[in-house]
């Protein structure tokens, strides 16, 4: 992942990842899977701020204004 987002050599010592990339990667996937459960529920990718009726539903909606 982070070889895709071309993120500094400086995150890497000897090929590990430094203390924070790794939760940096984590809280990435966990905001792309979001993003792939909105675009699906919605249709389509736009930017805005979407809400759900409930904590683990899908039902995501995107709020206008």
């Amino acid at each position: 992942m982070a070889q895709i987002l071309d993120w500094p050599d400086r995150d890497w010592m000897d090929g590990e990842p430094r203390p924070g990339v790794e939760d940096r990667c984590a809280q990435l996937h966990a905001e792309t899977a979001i993003a792939l459960q909105i675009a699906l529920a919605t249709g389509g990718f736009r930017p805005g701020r979407y809400t759900r009726s409930e904590r683990w539903a899908v039902d995501w909606t995107r709020q206008e204004g």
